[in-house]
């Protein structure tokens, strides 16, 4: 039974057995997990809880049936995929829509949204739902576990298995997600120990096919020696200069990361409509410091110290990336893509040229903030402004929201209006409908100006020759004059009537084909008239004195530039109506319907080509620079008296359209709270002070949690964790503000940076990424202010009298400031650093010095060599003590292993066995080298021959009685103690110059 027994145990331990190592299993499950772990706490879409478990299974499938050896490949990919599109059915079973009560309804709903969302995909539209994404990336776990399993079990090829893996993670990665560098050391350490296991166990099999001696502990030496490597490696890694700080390796750098960066383009692209189009895109599951057009209010995040920016100008605190003005309980959108009432459509983005000025707002106390930006590394789009843009020295594009435009109104009632003075102080004359009191937007004013100078000119012209000259009758609104034109020394025949001058071609009298008509003051060219001839010798343009129809004022070259404007119009990629009516035979009614860009809303300034690294730009902005008092006054509620309503500030309709709003996500008590800080409060200054003064009494922290599923993240930052970092309190402010009836939104980009005194100006580095909110006052435009607790306060004037000049430019690196801190990302402390903010701006902190306690001292950057080198002395010290250490130890002492290790070692010092020689013959070869270690040769040459070629019982008896273990040792140690000596001497000798060499 007992022999039974023992031949099961030994069945079973031969099946665990694994040929690759189940260290190679741990190692390689581990890099997976490691992959998915990061996107499942990226959080990408709600749900993403499965993604580990998808991933184990596809796993674990990946892995029985890469050693199910009988099991082709081609029906163990076809097993793979039909069990997995049935795992993450029943896995996302949860994340269907509940409107259901069947499950094959559910799942017959999830199929069709997936259908539908590919077919969208490919054609441009919304792609924007997450119960697909949530089913893309749990198929993507699936997919990815089972391919590193199978490559790794069944292919034998490790860098195939953990390459899918790394490309997977370093595209998540690109996003920022929390803890992304303890996700990529554990995944590089777990990927180099597979890479050296993996390789120990291919030569292990190679030399074992070969019969050739494998020493014992060959694994725990090649580990511990790659764990030093990686060790190395990481820590060179986080002590070396920045690629962006060092030219030459910047250059290295981008040329290495090129094939990954068309990786990632490639499937940024995917999302992306074809032939330069745009999708509809909704809330990205990104962080604030990606400066999309959307971000999600993420949890822990990580804010690099690269340098990004090299910022000259006026004043570059408060570097504007992104606007955003829809909140969804759970992140931010900019919503300039969307069209009303319409799921096909989207606005498009437009162009912008080369220092092209856009129309600007006629707000007050405002200045033009010029900017002159250089990035620091490749691949950033954005470009920053410090304001409202007005121009930029690159071709742009911009996205603005649209306005539906409708215009119906007599073109006597659109006058031009002053409203309002420039940064300048210039009067602003706009053209105003009259009837709705609304600026002409922009892309209306040509043909606007076109139908107005068409109005004026004459609808109806007789002309009657006589002799060399003619009787000409012009009818302008109804009123005629008649004439006698005069036949002029250059040929013409020209009269004037009123405001006009009538001119004909004396060179077709008497039989007239066309009519030229043209401003007295020249401020109307020329405008052609077709004549017909109408008998009698009569020719005229319209038929009778009622003036001329359409088809007739269709005819004339003013109408040809009128319908390409409309033509223009018409032909935009949205709904839009235009169209004129004729009376006199003139223009005298516009009617339009449809959408223009609201210039005075833009959202983001995107560069038509990307910039590469050290490319600078130039931006001009308006920043608001004005006192509180003004921000007081314009903003007062004027409460309601005897006799009297109460009065509230007026707002712009597309300001209360669009930055009021807030989602049904948001508690009763958050606005019971807002209203509660903000009572007795009669403006909208007072009330955005009160709100931001109690968010800075709350805990600021960069690693606070992610919100939980089914809470609105404003109201669990103010009632439950009440801490959090600037995209948590610029929410909490924005959504508390518009709670109480003012206008607020979120700006992402940099605040502030450290003085460069190397190049002048200023140095913005990654972890100077912010978060910001901005509140609307009528006649001024966008303000900002400063939440989060970790910031300076902004400080403003009190009054006009204590308003400063502008700011003085950049200073050079002469006179550069010492700033107080070398970087303007937060500290994560519970208190804020004392108040600096700059008077000047208005709107500003300090520029270099927003910093925290925490990081208030940069480490220089050779004090991370000389530790790095003082590590790896140590390193190399102690590993050679190590290494020499073992050279006299022996853990095998039979025979062949110490001879084998004895031509090793021999081999390694230059001393080569030769396949004639005998082992006797090469012991006397080594002792005529090694002279002092001959006796210690002869011993254990002879153990080894005794071995080898002996019956099996003498062999072992003879080496029991004749060569206990202390004596294998002892000649051992005497012979490594003559080899190292002499390989010493050899790599003296090998060092030492021939001029210096003693020759014989």
């Amino acid at each position: 039974m007992a022999v039974v027994r023992e031949k099961l145990s030994t069945s079973w331990l031969r099946r665990l057995h694994l040929e690759e190592g189940w260290l190679s299993f741990v190692l390689l499950l581990l890099a997976v997990m490691t992959v998915v772990w990061s996107l499942q706490t990226a959080h990408w879409v709600a749900g993403s809880e499965i993604l580990s478990t998808t991933a184990l299974l596809g796993f674990a499938v990946g892995f029985v049936l890469a050693r199910t050896r009988f099991v082709p490949a081609i029906l163990a990919h076809s097993f793979m995929l039909s069990v997995g599109l049935v795992l993450v059915g029943l896995l996302i079973f949860p994340y269907t829509d509940q409107r259901f009560d069947e499950w094959y309804y559910k799942m017959g709903n999830a199929v069709q949204r997936v259908a539908r969302w590919l077919a969208s995909a490919f054609q441009g539209r919304n792609i924007s739902d997450e119960l697909v994404g949530l089913v893309g990336l749990a198929f993507l776990s699936w997919a990815l576990a089972y391919i590193s399993a199978w490559m790794l079990f069944r292919r034998h090829t490790v860098w195939w298995s953990i390459s899918p893996p790394l490309v997977v993670l370093l595209l998540n990665l690109a996003y920022n997600p929390p803890n992304a560098l303890v996700n990529f050391a554990i995944f590089l350490i777990a990927a180099l120990f597979l890479v050296i296991r993996f390789n120990v166990f291919e030569n292990h099999e190679r030399w074992s096919r070969s019969r050739l001696y494998v020493k014992p502990g060959i694994l725990y030496w090649t580990l511990g020696l790659g764990f030093t490597i990686t060790f190395l490696l990481l820590a060179i890694a986080f002590a070396a200069p920045n690629s962006t700080e060092f030219k030459p390796l910047q250059n290295i750098f981008e040329q290495v990361s090129a094939p990954f960066q068309n990786i990632q383009n490639g499937v940024n692209s995917f999302f992306s409509a074809p032939n330069g189009g745009e999708k509809r895109v909704g809330r990205l599951n990104t962080g604030f410091n990606t400066f999309n057009k959307s971000f999600t209010i993420g949890g822990p995040i990580y804010l690099s110290n690269d340098p990004i920016l090299r910022v000259k100008g006026t004043d570059p605190s408060y570097l504007q990336a992104a606007v955003m003005d829809q909140y969804d309980g759970k992140g931010w959108i900019a919503t300039y893509q969307d069209v009303p009432d319409s799921k096909e459509l989207i606005f498009p983005q437009l162009s912008l040229g080369v220092d092209q000025r856009l129309p600007t707002s006629p707000y007050t106390g405002r200045f033009e903030n010029t900017l002159d930006i250089v990035p620091l590394q490749s691949g950033i789009g954005t470009l920053f402004t410090g304001g409202d843009t007005v121009s930029t020295n690159r071709n742009t594009l911009l996205a603005f929201h649209w306005e539906k435009t409708v215009i119906r109104a007599n073109l006597t009632q659109i006058q031009s209006k002053e409203v309002g003075k420039d940064v300048n102080g210039r009067a602003r004359i706009l053209l105003v409908d009259t009837i709705t009191n609304k600026p002409i937007p922009p892309d209306l004013l040509p043909l606007v100006r076109l139908l107005r100078d068409a109005n004026t000119m004459p609808g109806f012209i007789e002309v009657r020759p006589i002799g060399e000259d003619a009787t000409i009758r012009v009818g302008i609104g109804g009123v005629f004059n008649n004439g006698t034109a005069k036949r002029l020394t250059d040929g013409t025949i020209q009269l004037q009537s009123g405001n006009w001058i009538i001119r004909l071609d004396g060179a077709e009298s008497p039989n007239f084909t066309h009519v030229w008509a043209k401003r007295a003051d020249n401020t109307i060219g020329d405008i052609e008239y077709p004549l017909i001839a109408r008998g009698n010798g009569v020719f005229s343009f319209g038929q009778s004195t009622s003036g001329a129809t359409r088809q007739d004022f269709e005819t004339t070259s003013i109408s040809k530039d009128i319908k390409a404007e409309l033509d223009l119009l018409v032909k935009a990629p949205f709904p839009s109506k235009a169209d004129y009516s004729i009376a006199n035979g003139v223009p005298n009614f516009l009617a339009y319907e449809g959408y223009q860009p609201n210039y005075d809303d833009l959202l983001a300034v995107t560069a038509s080509v990307v910039p590469s690294s050290g490319d600078s730009y130039r931006t001009v902005a308006l920043r608001y620079r004005a006192d509180e008092q003004a921000l007081r006054t314009v903003s007062t509620t004027t409460p309601a008296t005897r006799g009297r309503t109460a009065i509230d500030p007026q707002y712009p309709d597309w300001v209360k359209e669009r930055y009021l709003p807030l989602p049904n996500t948001v508690p009763q008590r958050v606005k019971d709270l807002a209203k509660q800080l903000t009572a007795g409060k009669t403006n909208d200054y007072d009330k955005a002070k009160a709100i931001e003064a109690y968010l800075r009494t709350l805990k600021y922290n960069l690693q606070s949690g992610f919100t939980p599923e089914g809470r609105d993240a404003v109201d669990y930052l103010l009632f439950d964790s009440k801490e959090g970092y600037c995209v948590h309190f610029s929410t909490a402010f924005t959504v508390m503000m518009r709670s109480v009836g003012v206008p607020s939104r979120v700006v992402t980009g940099f605040v502030g940076g450290e003085a460069d005194k190397q190049n002048g100006g200023y140095l913005v580095r990654a972890s100077a990424s912010h978060a910001w909110p901005q509140v609307f006052f009528s006649g001024i435009g966008w303000v900002n202010f400063e939440p989060t607790p970790a910031y300076s306060p902004i400080v403003r004037p009190a009054d006009p009298a204590s308003v400063s000049p502008l700011p003085t430019p950049t200073p050079e690196v002469t006179v550069a400031p010492t700033p107080t801190a070398t970087s303007l990302a937060p500290a994560a402390t519970t208190a804020a650093p004392n108040p600096t903010g700059s008077a000047n701006s208005g709107s500003t902190s300090t520029v270099a010095n927003a910093q925290g306690t925490q990081d208030s001292f940069q480490i220089p950057f050779w004090v991370y060599l000389i530790v790095t080198l003082l590590i790896a002395t140590a390193a190399i010290y102690f590993g050679f003590k190590l290494w020499y250490r073992r050279q006299f130890v022996l853990n095998d002492t039979s025979p062949r292993a110490v001879y084998a290790r004895l031509l090793i070692t021999a081999r390694k010092a230059g001393l080569p066995n030769r396949q004639t020689m005998t082992p006797y013959e090469y012991s006397r070869f080594l002792s005529s080298y090694l002279p002092e270690a001959s006796n210690s040769l002869e011993q254990l040459t002879s153990r080894y021959v005794r071995d080898r070629y002996s019956r099996q019982g003498e062999a072992q008896v003879t080496t029991l009685e004749h060569a206990p273990e202390t004596e294998v040792s002892g000649a051992w140690q005497a012979y490594m103690q003559t080899l190292l000596t002499f390989r010493k001497q050899r790599l003296l000798e090998r060092l030492t110059p021939r001029f210096m060499q003693k020759h014989k």
